[in-house]
């Protein structure tokens, strides 16, 4: 980082970072850098394109989270009313729309 401080000539301050550890990682920058992403693979000898495809669908779907168990609360409590709405908009009976 030090390095391209004095490339930049912009003082840089990391708050924070995560080390990605897999047999493979491809990163995607998405045109006019300003959405990046970083996919960690456990299977290696694919195509490249193939992780550059799914690395560039991560950035495309914006996921909130990498399994259901990293998913906010709120999020989940927000999706359930989504859920319940439609259920009732569809005509669901009552009894219904907690499962």
């Amino acid at each position: 980082m030090t390095e391209f401080v004095g490339i930049i000539g912009e003082k840089l301050d990391l708050s924070y970072y995560e080390k990605v550890e897999a047999p493979y990682v491809q990163a995607y920058i998405h045109p006019g850098n300003r959405l990046a992403t970083l996919v960690g693979f456990s299977k290696t000898g694919l195509n490249v394109q193939v992780y550059k495809d799914v690395a560039m669908q991560v950035a495309a779907m914006n996921p909130v989270a990498v399994d259901k168990d990293d998913v906010p609360g709120k999020i989940v409590a927000q999706e359930i009313e989504i859920g319940k709405e439609q259920a009732k908009r569809e005509g669901k009976p009552e009894n219904m729309l907690e499962r």
